[in-house]
């Protein structure tokens, strides 16, 4: 069945992006939280995060992380495209032709008239 194949590339191109999403978030996160803690920018900012509130603050980019990964269960495959069949397409084509030949003979007849 093609379209569950469809479905899958769909489903692993979103947890795909999910994952990217989550890595650039605790990157930043912790670029900035780790150095923090450690007081890299107390001379410039007179900042320092005591280790209560590092930890806390790991524990707090874990937990956004997974919840982040819990949104997955909102995921909704793509709407089936509606597909007809080779002679319903063929009787469609068919009947425009006829009416577009209908049309163009009437365009005739009336300028016959004229």
């Amino acid at each position: 069945r093609i379209w569950d194949v469809v479905t899958c590339l769909h489903l692993s191109h979103t947890i795909f992006r999910r994952i990217q999403l989550n890595m650039v978030f605790s990157l930043i996160y912790n670029c900035i939280g780790i150095p923090m803690a450690a007081g890299v920018f107390y001379p410039f900012v007179q900042i320092q995060l005591p280790p209560t509130l590092a930890a806390g603050a790991m524990a707090l980019s874990s937990f956004s992380v997974v919840i982040s990964s819990l949104a997955l269960y909102l995921y909704r495959p793509p709407n089936r495209p509606t597909l007809t069949t080779s002679s319903e397409n063929a009787i469609s084509t068919t009947t425009r032709s006829i009416e577009n030949q209908t049309t163009t003979m009437n365009t005739i007849m009336e300028n016959d008239d004229d």
